[in-house]
């Protein structure tokens, strides 16, 4: 079940991207936005591939408590 809410997250996170780039044009570097996605991520690889669990609830947790999951306006 957790595995499916991170892959609804990451394609959210991914479609929303024309609002909020995940890397920027200049600096070539991950925005905020980036980091949050390539985080849920490697939270999904490590509780898939490594066995360790928790790690996308934390990574979501996370998300929440910086607030930048959501769409910036």
């Amino acid at each position: 079940m957790r595995a499916h809410l991170a892959i609804l997250v990451l394609v959210s996170a991914v479609s929303a991207t024309s609002a909020a780039p995940l890397m920027d044009k200049n600096t070539h570097e991950l925005t905020n936005r980036g980091a949050i996605v390539s985080m849920v991520a490697s939270a999904q690889v490590s509780e898939m591939r490594c066995g360790l669990k928790g790690q996308i609830t934390k990574a979501l947790s996370f998300a929440d408590s910086v607030n930048i999951h959501r769409p910036e306006r």
